[in-house]
């Protein structure tokens, strides 16, 4: 299965440290991982484990921002090229991102919440 991530952004904290865990557990079954984002000081974790990273320009708090647009044209292709089977959506910002994917490709979209 190919699966795409997606999250603001790659840095110390409680996503990332899910969006890891998660990522590479389900490399180590064989499943091939992406994860898209707009970077962070922990990239070179994930490529390590061997996902595969996607840098969108993401870095945005709000959810109807111009970064959400952009990030959809970049990522349409890729989803395409790499036959994405399944999206998984970590932020709310990215959870807008992931349906916009949705509605173009036809491919299922899953969301984390976290609630406080």
């Amino acid at each position: 299965m190919n699966i795409l991530f997606l999250t603001n952004h790659l840095n110390v904290g409680g996503i990332t440290q899910y969006s890891l865990t998660l990522a590479s557990g389900l490399k180590k079954r064989g499943h091939n991982v992406y994860i898209a984002s707009s970077g962070g000081n922990l990239v070179t974790r994930f490529v390590d484990e061997g996902i595969t990273y996607i840098n969108i320009p993401i870095k945005t708090k709000s959810e109807i921002s111009w970064n959400v647009l952009a990030s959809l044209f970049k990522l349409l292709p890729y989803v395409k090229e790499k036959n994405i089977d399944i999206i998984h959506a970590n932020t709310r910002v990215t959870q807008v991102l992931g349906y916009l994917i949705q509605r173009f490709s036809h491919k299922p979209f899953v969301s984390t919440a976290t609630v406080f």
